[in-house]
């Protein structure tokens, strides 16, 4: 992206706070088997970084902090399935905003971490819970030299994305509260918003007004198909 001079991510897992335990299920969601059950609940945020190069200065001015909330999936296998479960994992954790690298080696490090907890599980005991916390920094770093467009740029900024990717967009019931960077009003908890393809998160009707307009996100200038 042309106004970014770096763009970093950096996954953090908060290991010390890993949820670990292992119990006779009472509740009347689980399957009722005497088979261990194994339960995975990741939760990752997404946390956008923002500074920008200053001229004469060897480093950046920092702008702001935007948390997003977060993104959660819980995923339920048998002890059989554990032997193959690093790809289901994988696969199933495709909803979370992190890039494929990062999901196998979440999937790697979840499988260790459940043969540990099995291994360890009294015989009288059905099910296991795991719970990994992630934290997704984005650090984006803003040229300044690109903070004055140019008439053309400004007329590039300025074409819709195609209307079939608005329509693609996928809506998210919010765990977390939050607020809309194009209206500035609460994105309310329970509630439901519209996910970029950049993580951000906005109302649906404020962020597909905004792409009727203009292809890039407000707030990173994640670049939409306009073709």
């Amino acid at each position: 992206m042309q106004d970014f001079r770096t763009c970093v991510e950096q996954l953090f897992l908060d290991t010390k706070q890993l949820q670990q335990k292992s119990f006779t299920s009472q509740d009347p969601t689980l399957p009722a088997s005497d088979e261990l059950q194994i339960n995975f609940m990741f939760s990752c945020q997404p946390v956008f970084l923002e500074w920008i190069s200053v001229p004469d200065s060897p480093q950046p001015e920092f702008l702001r902090r935007v948390d997003q909330p977060s993104t959660e999936k819980l995923i339920r296998i048998n002890l059989q399935q554990l032997l193959t479960a690093r790809r289901t994992i994988r696969r199933k954790l495709k909803c979370l905003p992190v890039r494929a690298s990062v999901r196998r080696e979440l999937s790697e490090f979840a499988v260790n971490k459940a043969w540990d907890v099995v291994e360890s599980t009294p015989v009288e005991h059905n099910t296991v819970y795991l719970h990994f916390r992630m934290l997704m920094i984005h650090k984006h770093v803003f040229d300044e030299s690109h903070a004055t467009n140019s008439m053309e740029e400004d007329e590039e900024y300025l074409v819709p994305a195609v209307e079939s990717s608005i329509e693609s967009l996928e809506s998210k019931r919010l765990t977390e509260a939050g607020t809309c960077s194009i209206c500035l009003e609460d994105l309310v908890c329970g509630g439901e918003g519209v996910l970029m393809p950049c993580s951000h998160i906005f109302h649906g009707d404020c962020i597909k007004k905004w792409l009727r307009t203009s292809h890039y996100c407000p707030i990173c200038r994640f670049e939409m198909p306009t073709s």
